[in-house]
C-alpha cells in the first residue's frame, strides 16, 4: 500500500512514516501540502491513501482533501487531529478522521488501525 502522508508537525510526521513503514507500508512524508499536493497530482505512480493532519500552516487538511477530492476521488483521505470537527471533516469527504492530540504515539496507532480497517474493507471487496 502506498501512503502519502502530509503533516507540518516534523516529529508526528517521522513517527507515523517510521510506523507504516515497517508494517510494510510504502510512505512517503511531506511537511508542506503544496509540494504534497503536486506529488499527489503529478507523482509517477498512484497512492492508495492519504493521511494529512487537519491543521497545517499554508494549506490546511481541508483545503488539501478539497483538492484531492477533485483530482482522485477514489483515494481515500484520512485526516488526523481534526480536533472535535469530525462531522466537517466527513462532510467534506474523508475516509476518516483521527481525532486526537497531536502526540505521535496516538497518531501511529490511529493511522495503523485506519488502513488496516480500510485494507481489509478493500480485501473484502475484491473477493
Amino acid at each position: 500500500m502506498r501512503i502519502l502522508l502530509i503533516d507540518t508537525n516534523q516529529e508526528a510526521r517521522e513517527a507515523v512514516a517510521a510506523r507504516l513503514k515497517e508494517n510494510g507500508m510504502d510512505c512517503e512524508s511531506y511537511s508542506s501540502p503544496v509540494s504534497a499536493t503536486f506529488a499527489f497530482a503529478f507523482g509517477p505512480a498512484p497512492y492508495d491513501a492519504v493521511i494529512a493532519a487537519a491543521r497545517m500552516s499554508g494549506m490546511s487538511g481541508y483545503d488539501v482533501l478539497r483538492v484531492f477530492r477533485h483530482i482522485a476521488p477514489e483515494v481515500p483521505v484520512i485526516l488526523a487531529r481534526a480536533n472535535g470537527d469530525e462531522q466537517r471533516a466527513l462532510s467534506a469527504g474523508a475516509f476518516a478522521v483521527m481525532d486526537g492530540d497531536s502526540t505521535s504515539e496516538l497518531m501511529e496507532t490511529l493511522a495503523m488501525t485506519t488502513l488496516h480497517e480500510m485494507e481489509s474493507g478493500l480485501d473484502k471487496a475484491m473477493a
